[in-house]
């Protein structure tokens, strides 16, 4: 009986199956894009906190239930310049602005000098009128106002506009928002360039600007230089128009998919087309790179194409697995814009991968780049064109570089190997010095408005960071006992000497001018009974007094203190929420919770879960890799020794940001992830490729030497591109997408140093040697 015949490979019989139905799938292609693009018509841009950060998550549930009894801490804070705060007219328009803003849908109010109380006393008993007709001696340094609703510049005026508790509130509907409160301002002359805006309403709509640029700005821009980077490295226009094409019909796909999912785009997600984009590029320029050698070795058009499924299509699918795990690991940062983003990034390097696998052996076996390989058109050098000769030297140089990369990685393998072992120690030492927190203020770039307003209000009043710090006793009328007040009273001095704290406000302030000006006893600030406190708050009411609802509620059990800190980071925010928590155990009655919370707090307390997420998408990430490459190159001690490579770029970023920076944002951590899934894919095809010239050659020198000629310059075309196609991310003004254009290109080049001089040596050495049999070296 004669041998069976063994079975083609799986790649090879899809590069078969797909050319000889070309025209159905090709209609197929046209089919699924065209109803992409009718659900792409459904999205939009923005989204809300909830969606941004917090899900369902009982702390922000509770914080909201407590903003809708005493006010939020969702404002927007106006800075105006001007040239006298105790102007009538400016304060005529103030009390305008103030009582108008509240007719904007989803404004709550608005306060400042012009609504602000002053509480007084005398023969005819209690009075409280607006304090911009009775300032003090201090006139505008009056310490009641002075830094917090009058600049200390005293040229400066704060307009603190509260919005209406939302969850559900977009981007797109603060924007709204502001142009309409924008155009209030113009209404009462008191509009830009002297206007300055702080606060969550304002960073989202920021946010929604940014997501923009990312869309209209960053990523046409990424395509024209993929466009032209793949022109040159192919030295013609075709290669590069196929990428192209193909790269956006998988990022059309994608954003469909992400679509489906939820048809509001965060500012994370709009960065998905780019990274698919250049994924796909990189995709192609393999599968392009293994037919040409195989036509210029000799073979006819179709068989060129099956081989190149067999050379490089499994590698492909290995290294679209790989990343595909990668990205799909920021699904576990609880966080829900990052999971639409993993899940997203995943699906797109599914398709991008299918859609090479499927579209380049199809354009390919209709011939249109055979004359280019066959025949590489010459001529007078002369005469060449100044593109020509630019091309030229780039492809030298690409040539040079791996003949370099192969001549130290193959003739001091030694040395090289304790040359980046060296570098590992001392990238550890600089991990260490690392510390992670989050300011979204921080992460535009510092000449943007938002940080420029920032540092305006830093310098001439109290920090607009604010906590929102609820009391609740166990009983009613808690908060009229006095010995309860005066421990609110000690609890909050406490708070205040927090070296964080640049202002505390509560019921005990507005009960000490009550009382005061009611001509109280000197011996104490505050009512002796609590039927003493319960007149006084009464008689503050009867006088016209407002806003006491926003200090303690009509049962008198809850009780609310506004603390405002300078901006700092998330995670020092929730630290200080932590320490005024411990506060009040040592100054508070055992019967009185506190919560301090807020936005920025609740944030800061999810830092923590977000790191931890973090952590477990790149061990996720590490291990599954570890496990791929372990089955992909047939070898557990190869796979396992071949991740040290692929380690060693994340090893070296903690180090330059540790070094560098120190302080380190958590969206840093993306970077990692992004990393891990495309850093290794070069370290795949050199390996995938050694193990076919493993078995061919009579050594490792002769194997390595056939793997750098085949794979090498492929894999510094496809890190060239990936680090031309993220680079235009470097102008985004926006940290985390900053970051793409800078840190990922480092971590790329590193890992391309690592895969074209580490890999190559250790095989010399043996550590990663795939022996073909009787050839040990």
């Amino acid at each position: 009986m004669s041998a069976r015949a063994p079975r083609p490979d799986p790649l090879v019989r899809w590069f078969s199956w797909v050319l000889a139905h070309r025209r159905a799938v090709l209609g197929g292609v046209a089919a699924i894009t065209l109803a992409a693009l009718l659900v792409l018509t459904r999205v939009t841009i923005g989204s809300t906190l909830k969606k941004l950060f917090f899900g369902e998550s009982a702390d922000y549930a509770a914080y909201l239930e407590a903003s809708q009894r005493f006010g939020s801490d969702e404002h927007v804070l106006l800075g105006l310049e001007v040239d006298d705060p105790t102007d009538p007219e400016l304060i005529a328009h103030l009390a305008a602005l103030d009582r108008d803003v509240a007719d904007i849908d989803g404004y709550r109010g608005a306060s400042s000098v012009a609504t602000a109380q002053r509480i007084r006393g005398g023969p005819s008993g209690l009075t409280v009128e607006p304090w911009a007709t009775s300032w003090g001696e201090g006139g505008a340094a009056d310490p009641d106002v002075a830094g917090v609703l009058v600049g200390r510049d005293q040229k400066s005026v704060s307009v603190l506009v509260e919005l209406e508790v939302d969850p559900t509130r977009t981007a797109q509907q603060g924007l709204q928002s502001l142009q309409a409160l924008d155009a209030l301002l113009a209404e009462h002359g008191l509009d830009a360039p002297r206007v300055h805006r702080s606060g969550f309403p304002v960073l989202l709509v920021e946010m929604l600007h940014l997501a923009w640029d990312n869309l209209y700005r960053i990523l046409p821009m990424s395509f024209v230089a993929l466009l032209i980077i793949v022109m040159a490295v192919f030295r013609r226009l075709l290669p590069a128009v196929v990428s192209l094409g193909i790269a956006g019909l998988a990022m059309i796909w994608t954003m469909a998919v992400s679509a489906l999912i939820d048809p509001v785009f965060s500012i994370m997600v709009t960065a998905v087309p780019l990274v698919v984009v250049v994924v796909g590029f990189s995709d192609v320029i393999h599968l392009w790179s293994a037919w040409e050698q195989e036509r210029l070795s000799g073979k006819s058009r179709e068989a060129a194409i099956l081989a190149s499924a067999a050379d490089v299509g499994r590698a492909c699918l290995l290294t679209s697995v790989t990343t595909f795990v990668g990205f799909v690991s920021l699904a576990f940062v609880p966080t829900p814009m990052f999971k639409q983003m993993g899940v997203s990034l995943g699906v797109g390097v599914a398709l991008a991968l299918v859609l090479a696998m499927t579209l380049v052996p199809i354009l390919l076996s209709y011939g249109l780049d055979d004359a280019a390989v066959e025949g590489r058109p010459g001529g007078d050098p002369g005469a060449r064109s100044l593109w020509t000769r630019a091309v030229d030297r780039l492809d030298h140089a690409l040539t040079g570089l791996v003949d370099g990369f192969s001549h130290l990685a193959l003739r001091w393998p030694g040395q090289v190997t304790a040359g980046f072992f060296l570098a590992m120690a001392a990238a550890g030492v600089g991990a260490l010095q690392m510390h992670v927190d989050a300011d979204l203020v921080d992460r535009v770039a510092p000449d943007h408005p938002l940080q420029v307003d920032a540092r305006w209000f830093g310098e001439r009043f109290v920090g607009d960071n604010v906590l929102q710090v609820f009391l609740e006793a166990n009983e009613d009328d808690a908060f009229t006992d006095p010995g309860r007040l005066e421990a609110v009273r000690r609890f909050q001095e406490a708070v205040t000497a927090l070296p964080e704290v640049d202002h505390a406000v509560s019921l005990v302030d507005a009960l000490e001018r009550l009382h005061s000006a009611l001509g109280g006893a000197s011996s104490s600030t505050l009512p002796d009974t609590p039927e003493a406190v319960a007149q006084e708050l009464l008689l503050f009411e009867m006088a016209g007094g407002e806003n006491l609802d926003r200090l303690v509620d009509f049962e008198r059990r809850r009780l609310h203190m506004a603390v405002r800190l300078q901006p700092s980071g998330m995670r020092a925010t929730r630290d200080t929420a932590v320490a005024i928590e411990a506060l009040a155990l040592d100054h508070l009655p055992a019967e009185i919770s506190v919560d301090a919370t807020g936005l920025s707090a609740l944030m800061g307390g999810w830092i923590d879960r977000i790191i931890a997420g973090q952590s477990r998408g790149v061990a996720f990430s590490i291990a599954f890799v570890t496990i791929l490459m372990v089955l992909g190159l047939r070898s557990l001690r190869v796979g396992l020794v071949s991740m040290i490579p692929n380690l060693l770029p994340l090893l070296w970023l903690a180090g330059v940001l540790g070094v560098a920076w120190g302080d380190v944002d958590t969206d840093t951590a993306i970077i990692a992830m992004l990393a891990i899934g495309i850093g290794v894919d070069d370290t795949i095809h050199f390996m995938m490729r050694y193990r076919v010239e493993a078995a061919r050659s009579a050594s490792r020198t002769e194997a390595l030497d056939r793997t750098f000629r085949f794979a090498g310059r492929a894999i510094v075309m496809t890190t060239v591109v990936l680090v031309v196609g993220f680079l235009p991310c470097a102008m985004s003004d926006y940290f985390s997408l900053w970051i793409l254009g800078t840190l990922l290109p480092m971590v790329l080049i590193f890992a391309v140093l690592a895969d074209l001089l580490l890999v190559p040596a250790m095989v010399q050495l043996g550590w990663l040697a795939l022996d073909p049999p009787g050839a040990p070296g």
